[in-house]
């Protein structure tokens, strides 16, 4: 049984924190960002706020997300890599789950919830591929392995700006004429 006030309690918080750490790479300051993002995730792992359903595997993935990109900007894109899958691999479960959730439904007025659940977590999850593509391709120069974490997150986020990524990466990769039929 999940306790709202106690969840409530935490949300705010981790919200500024999330965007102190934004604030802290902005100003160059990643290390910081870092070490800010991973005591936000122990802290709130150990609250037990990661075991309460959608909302805090949402919550783990941003926290993951934001630590990935801190990870990426002090030069350690191994382990931004890393964190960015844990991020998506957690997103992934939690489309499955609400995906299951959705066929089992007998109210169809609940699957507009569900839909607008869908598009959150496909969101996120392309935005921890997208870091996963950025690290492989800038910081480790592997534009192949790039592309292939960038395409996942194109299936999941099909928006003009997107597609417009999408045929950057491909050019990188050599594929000059499929970026430009997808500028077309």
């Amino acid at each position: 049984e999940s306790n709202w006030e106690d969840l409530a309690d935490l949300r705010l918080p981790s919200i500024y924190a999330l965007l102190l750490a934004g604030d802290l790479r902005a100003d160059d300051r990643a290390e910081e960002a870092v070490e800010l993002c991973a005591r936000l995730h122990a802290d709130l792992e150990e609250s037990g706020s990661y075991g309460q359903g959608a909302w805090g595997a949402w919550l783990a993935a941003r926290v993951e997300i934001a630590h990935g990109g801190a990870l990426g900007d002090a030069g350690r894109p191994r382990e931004a890599i890393e964190v960015f899958d844990s991020a998506q691999l957690r997103l992934e479960a939690v489309e499955n789950t609400i995906l299951e959730r959705k066929r089992q439904e007998r109210d169809p007025r609940s699957g507009v919830i569900y839909d607008q659940q869908l598009v959150q977590t496909r969101a996120l999850r392309a935005q921890a591929l997208v870091g996963m593509a950025v690290n492989s391709n800038v910081r480790l120069g592997d534009p192949g392995r790039a592309l292939g974490y960038f395409e996942r997150a194109y299936e999941l986020d099909q928006s003009d700006f997107m597609r417009g990524l999408l045929a950057c990466y491909r050019a990188r990769f050599g594929a000059e004429d499929e970026a430009r039929a997808l500028l077309r």
